[in-house]
């Protein structure tokens, strides 16, 4: 029963890991979490609309924990004999780490999740554009 545990101990371990490993291209700080914050990701709405414009970035915070392993003693007696073991203990380590998001990114992780759920790729309305005006040709009269 023990060998399962530690099976899925570590692939929750690497699931957790996958996650908390950035897609490349992303710039990524962090900063320690205070008790008085919620973790709720702060995210800066600024249009639903996406643009390819290069400049059209912001920043995104957004809670990102990680776990790592410790080995901790633990002491266990029965009757007047007593043995030290070490164990692996799994800790949570709680920071809010930020990122530039651009809208083109953004469209494009949209895009991932949608296909990923299985639902057909998103159609964006083109804008109209104004009608062609014929030439005018002045001939003489």
């Amino acid at each position: 029963m023990e060998g399962l545990n530690k099976g899925f101990l570590c692939s929750l371990l690497l699931a957790v890991t996958a996650l908390a490993i950035p897609e490349p291209g992303f710039v990524i700080s962090r900063r320690d979490v205070d008790d008085g914050t919620d973790g709720a990701p702060a995210v800066d709405d600024t249009g639903s609309q996406p643009s390819a414009e290069p400049g059209d970035c912001r920043e995104v915070q957004y809670p990102c924990t990680r776990v790592y392993s410790v080995q901790k003693p633990v002491k266990q007696c029965i009757s007047y004999l007593c043995v030290t073991s070490v164990r692996r203990v799994y800790m949570l380590n709680k920071e809010i780490c930020t990122r530039i998001m651009c809208k083109e990114h953004e469209v494009i992780q949209d895009e991932k999740c949608r296909q990923l759920a299985g639902l057909p790729p998103r159609r964006f309305e083109q804008p109209e554009a104004a009608p062609e005006e014929k030439p005018t040709t002045s001939e003489g009269i």
